[in-house]
């Protein structure tokens, strides 16, 4: 996930639209990522929402860039669970190189996919997740810890025996 400096996080704040463009620069792709593992179809349009919410709020935003970035999934875990109709599943293209992974992540169970996308792609902290998603550290630990054992077996050809 490319780095937000700080002063591009003030400026922002402040309503400066260049620090806010890269601020989405640097956030859509891990917010469509984390969209798309939600099972949430059309990822863009959600995401367009979620920015529209980041855009409403982020005036009263006074922290860091790791406390920015907690804020910032947790309003679009709220977007998706608040204002938005149960999420579809779209399988279509799903096989092509672009979408293996997102694919993968559709084969977990939603709370797996959310933990696996926050916590490494999104390379939030145990804190920050369990802080977003109302679990305690050591639930988000336990299901990063199942989430990835499940990718792997997702991934295992039947037959192979992983160690």
């Amino acid at each position: 996930m490319d780095r937000i400096d700080d002063d591009v996080l003030a400026a922002a704040s402040d309503g400066e639209k260049a620090a806010f463009a890269e601020l989405w620069r640097c956030r859509q792709a891990p917010l469509l990522r984390y969209l798309a593992a939600q099972r949430i179809d059309p990822a863009p349009v959600v995401a367009r929402q979620v920015w529209i919410a980041v855009a409403g709020e982020i005036g009263g935003f006074g922290g860091d860039v790791a406390s920015f970035d907690r804020w910032f999934f947790t309003i679009a875990r709220r977007v998706c669970t608040t204002s938005l109709p149960p999420p579809v599943v779209d399988g279509s293209g799903v096989n092509t190189p672009d979408n293996a992974g997102v694919a993968a992540l559709r084969g977990l169970a939603p709370p797996l996919a959310e933990v696996v996308v926050l916590r490494l792609l999104a390379e939030l902290s145990s804190e920050d997740v369990a802080a977003i998603t109302g679990r305690t550290e050591f639930d988000v630990d336990r299901l990063l810890t199942e989430g990835l054992t499940e990718l792997v077996q997702l991934a295992t050809p039947d037959g192979v025996e992983v160690r």
